[in-house]
C-alpha cells in the first residue's frame, strides 16, 4: 500500500483534544522538571537538541495513537508524518517537536512503554549555536544602520539617476536583512522546541523508512545550508557596507562634477 502523507496542522497535538492530566501520562508531569544526565546541556547558551529513535511495535496504528498522546501530555507537536500500512507489515515515520526540558521525559516515556512496543536504536545530539546567534544579531543591527543611512543619503539626492542607483542598493539591503532574519528565526525555532525524528515499525518490515527518511532529512538540511549561505554572503555585503557607501557616494558626486562641470574662467581684458 502507498505510503499515505499528512500535512502538520493535522498532527499538530496541542490542540488535539488530549489533555495533559491524562491518567496514562500525568505522572510524567512532574518527571519533567526533573533534571537528567543524558546530555549535559549548559542553560545559558543556546542549544539545539535532536534525536533520533527507531521503535519496533506490533501495531503501528495504536502505537501512532500512544505517540499522539504523549506529546499532547508534554505540550510537544507532532510535525509531520508518513504512514504505511499492510495486513502483517507497517511503518510510522514522525518528526515530534516538543519543549528542549521535556526532551528526556518523551525518551524514558518511549522506552519504559511496553504496550508501545521495543526500542531498537536511539540517539541524542545537541548543537551549540550561541556564537551564531550572536553573530546573526550583530549583522542584523549593522544592516539596519547601513539601511538608514542609504535612506539618508535617498533624501538627500536630487538627481533621478542617483535615485536609482540608491534604490537598488536599498533593495538589496532590505533582501539580506530579510534572509538574515529567517536565519535568526530558523535557529530560534529549533532552539525553543526540540526535534525526534520517530520510526515506528513492525517486525520483519522491509527497511522502507530508510529510505525514505534521507530524502527528508536531506532536504531539511538542504534548506539550512542554503539560508547559512545566503546569511554568510548577507554578512559580506554587510561587512562592506561602509565601503560600498563611501564608493556610492563618491560615484555620486563624481558624477555630479561631470554633468556640471566648473564654468570656465574669464578671460582678461
Amino acid at each position: 500500500m502507498p505510503a499515505e502523507s499528512y500535512d502538520s496542522a493535522d498532527w499538530a497535538t496541542s490542540d488535539a483534544g488530549f489533555p495533559a492530566e491524562n491518567a496514562e501520562f500525568a505522572a510524567l508531569e512532574e518527571a519533567s522538571t526533573t533534571p537528567t544526565n543524558s546530555l549535559i546541556i549548559n542553560e545559558q547558551r543556546s542549544v539545539i537538541l535532536r534525536s533520533d529513535v527507531t521503535i519496533e511495535t506490533p501495531d503501528v496504528s495504536a502505537a501512532i495513537g500512544r505517540v499522539q498522546r504523549l506529546v499532547a501530555s508534554q505540550s510537544g507537536l507532532i510535525t509531520s508524518i508518513s504512514v504505511e500500512s499492510g495486513a502483517d507489515r507497517g511503518w510510522a515515520w514522525m518528526v515530534v517537536r516538543v519543549p528542549p526540558d521535556r526532551l528526556d521525559t518523551v525518551l524514558g516515556a518511549l522506552s519504559d512503554d511496553t504496550e508501545l512496543g521495543r526500542v531498537i536504536s536511539e540517539s541524542r545530539s545537541a548543537d551549540d549555536v550561541t556564537g551564531q546567534l550572536v553573530e546573526l544579531e550583530v549583522r542584523i543591527d549593522n544592516l539596519r544602520e547601513s539601511i538608514a543611512t542609504v535612506r539618508r543619503i535617498m533624501a538627500e539626492a536630487v538627481d533621478i539617476g542617483d535615485v536609482v542607483l540608491l534604490e537598488a542598493e536599498l533593495n538589496r539591503r532590505q533582501t539580506d536583512l530579510e534572509i538574515m532574519l529567517a536565519r535568526q528565526a530558523d535557529l530560534d525555532g529549533h532552539v525553543e522546541m526540540a526535534t525526534v525524528h520517530l520510526n515506528l515499525q513492525q517486525p520483519d518490515t522491509p527497511t522502507a523508512p530508510d529510505d525514505r527518511n534521507p530524502v527528508i532529512l536531506g532536504l531539511i538540511d538542504g534548506w539550512t545550508a542554503t539560508i547559512g549561505l545566503l546569511a554568510a554572503l548577507a554578512y559580506a555585503a554587510a561587512a562592506g557596507a561602509p565601503l560600498i557607501i563611501a564608493a556610492t557616494t563618491g560615484a555620486i558626486i563624481l558624477m555630479r562634477r561631470r554633468r556640471h562641470p566648473a564654468e570656465s574662467a574669464n578671460p582678461a581684458g
